[in-house]
């Protein structure tokens, strides 16, 4: 027998394994014939009988020798369910404040068992940290190390302070009308997923893309939407493509005050209050303060504005601490004052709380109704549609004032007693 080769050792994987057992057999067959069981100028074929691998990809492994490139292994990522609407967010809102007014340390797997007994949703316990998270939640160290799932604390202040606003408003003598605003989108080739047919009928056949789309804002009271307030038009096009994926960038500040102060003001009872949330584009500032992203020029004009002494050979960051040291403690903006000259007070909604508007729940009905008569795809027509939709579907919603009433209500009950259970379950976890 002659000398076999030493190699060092390698740990041989299940595949790798296999093609050896086969090797070895086809050997031990060949040795019980007395002979080659192929023809030994057929290599190729003879590589294929032994090791059980296809003809075409002996070649290729031929190729590419000496090196072997490892083919790239084919992982199942996992599909998260995070796909909530507000009105479910608010029931799992609902459910972290309830197992907190039970003193219950509020866990994630907790959360999704509630969640799930409530609408049915189906999703992991991963699925539920992102959906959390997104909702302005976080998790907390408790002193003994343990993490505590827990809402942001600027979340929480800014909610409170909307609260407060908002029992002040409702205890005035007479209460004041109070009107909410929103913006959403419509595309042009909207329309539902499925319908009814006869047999024999034409068979529908859905658009191919979304089309253009038209962004929309809306504003209205519990007596109905403010007439000649809705503001219509078309988002801007680049090369046939949409400039941005999110109709907050198609509106602009420019764009919101003019509408706010030409459509919406004259159109409202006096002494009234007004709800938005915090757009970009609703938070104009009447003077912002210089960043890092300022001129020094600018910077020392600011200063210069505002009474406060420097020097010429300052830097820019030791006039930004200048500008740090003396910037207003609150912030001013354009839409504030133009309501308040007119007798108007705005009140802007905590992040994460579009519960209590009620337009959010008017979209829906607004957009069903576009998609199940938007039969052309024409804009002109779909323009035409929304603003039927306005409308009709007016007693939905003073239906959806008096809901949005009812669960702010039960936000200004339940908010006093909610932050002190939170504080018991975090001292007996310590």
């Amino acid at each position: 027998m002659g000398d076999v080769t030493k190699t060092k050792r390698k740990v041989l994987r299940s595949q790798s394994r296999e093609i050896v057992n086969r090797v070895y057999k086809y050997f031990k067959a060949e040795k019980a014939a007395g002979g080659t069981l192929c023809d030994v100028d057929k290599a190729r074929e003879r590589t294929c009988e032994a090791t059980g691998v296809d003809l075409q990809l002996i070649s290729r492994i031929a190729r590419e020798a000496p090196d072997f490139p490892s083919p790239g292994k084919r992982r199942v990522m996992p599909s998260y369910v995070v796909n909530v609407d507000e009105f479910d967010r608010d029931v799992l809102r609902r459910a972290f404040h309830s197992l907190v007014m039970q003193r219950i340390p509020p866990t994630i797997e907790r959360l999704r068992e509630e969640f799930m007994r409530k609408t049915g949703w189906k999703g992991s316990v991963s699925s539920m940290r992102k959906i959390m998270l997104a909702m302005g939640f976080k998790f907390n160290r408790t002193a003994d190390g343990r993490k505590l799932l827990m809402e942001r604390v600027d979340v929480v202040a800014l909610r409170t302070i909307f609260l407060r606003e908002m029992i002040g408003v409702l205890a005035s003598k007479p209460v004041p009308e109070i009107y909410w605003l929103d913006e959403t989108y419509v595309h042009q080739n909207i329309c539902v997923s499925k319908s009814w047919m006869l047999p024999g009928e034409v068979e529908y056949t859905a658009a191919t893309g979304k089309g253009a789309r038209l962004v929309v804002l809306l504003a209205g009271s519990k007596y109905g939407f403010v007439p000649h307030a809705e503001l219509v038009f078309q988002s801007r096009k680049k090369g046939g493509k949409m400039v941005h994926a999110d109709y907050h960038d198609d509106m602009n500040g420019a764009c919101f005050t003019q509408w706010f102060k030409c459509q919406f003001l004259p159109n409202i009872s006096p002494n009234s209050v007004i709800v938005m949330d915090n757009a970009s584009y609703h938070n104009v500032e009447v003077e912002k303060c210089p960043t890092t992203a300022t001129r020094k020029a600018d910077i020392c004009l600011w200063l210069g504005k505002h009474g406060v002494p420097f020097t010429d050979d300052m830097t820019i960051p030791m006039l930004l601490l200048l500008v740090k040291q003396h910037k207003p403690a609150t912030r001013k903006y354009v839409i504030d004052d133009m309501a308040k000259q007119e007798g108007h007070k705005v009140i802007r909604l905590p992040p994460y709380h579009c519960i209590f508007n009620p337009i959010e729940t008017m979209w829906a009905h607004v957009k069903r109704h576009v998609a199940v008569y938007n039969t052309k795809r024409v804009m002109s027509d779909v323009k035409r549609i929304l603003l039927e939709a306005f409308c009709l579907k007016n007693d939905l919603w003073r239906g959806s004032v008096d809901h949005t009433m009812k669960i702010l209500h039960q936000y200004i009950d339940r908010e006093p007693h909610l932050q002190l259970a939170l504080q018991n379950i975090i001292i007996n976890l310590c």
